[in-house]
């Protein structure tokens, strides 16, 4: 069996608390998780404007996929990697 080289962690329901924090024992296993290789990816369908809170409390080291797919960062700056926005006229028709 291959060792597990990246883990993609949703926020909402999955990392997060009801209060909006990460527990202990998540941010434990986040760290180790760093210590072994292993690549974190947050995903989730906050705007970034939101999910960066989460991305500074765990020590975010890699690509953060947020607003549902719409906008994927990475570091060391927080640059826009990838981004697919919705044209106005086709959001309307929608």
């Amino acid at each position: 069996m291959a060792p597990i080289r990246l883990c993609a962690i949703d926020l909402d329901g999955t990392l997060l608390r009801d209060d909006g924090t990460v527990s202990p024992r998540s941010l434990a296993a986040i760290e180790r998780a760093h210590q072994v290789g292993v690549e974190i990816v947050l995903a989730t369908g906050r705007p970034w404007i939101i999910a960066r809170h989460t991305v500074a409390e765990i020590d975010a080291r890699s690509f953060v996929i947020t607003t549902n797919g719409g906008l994927t960062v990475r570091p060391p700056d927080w640059e826009e990697f990838h981004g697919y926005w919705l044209e106005l006229d086709d959001a309307v028709h929608f």
